[in-house]
Order: C-alpha cells, then structure tokens, then sequence
C-alpha cells in the first residue's frame, strides 16, 4: 500500500485509465486497519452514501467472514 502510494506520484510512471493518461497523485493521509483482534477505533468515517455497495462486497466474500447461517451452504 505504501509502495502504491509512493509510485502514484512519480512523473517516471506513467498510467493509464481507459486510454486517458492518469495525473500524479499522493493521498493526504493512509490509513491501515488491524483485522486480528479488537482495536478501540479513533477514527470514524460515514459511509452512508455507499452503504450497499459495501453489503455487496462483504456478500462477495462472504467465504471469509464466519457466520453461522454460512454452515448450511
């Protein structure tokens, strides 16, 4: 992640989204989350407005969250 974000900002590397040339760019801030255990969050961010597009991508990989109801599949 780190490494990506480095590269997207360097003139020497050139990319391309559907034929149009993408601009440098370096996010502001990155974030990272633990997934092994519980972590108190401080940071909070609403993703209302991409609530089902969220549910769509867990439901995609739903092999990788337990779940009893996921037993019977």
């Amino acid at each position: 992640m780190h490494d990506a974000a480095f590269l997207a900002g360097l003139p020497k590397v050139q990319t391309q989204w559907q034929g149009v040339p993408q601009a440098l760019w370096r996010p502001r801030l990155l974030l990272q989350a633990i997934h092994n255990g519980y972590v108190r969050p401080d940071i909070v961010v609403d993703i209302t407005g991409f609530w089902e597009q969220k549910l769509a991508a867990l439901t995609a990989f739903k092999c990788q969250f337990y779940h009893s109801e996921y037993e019977s599949e």
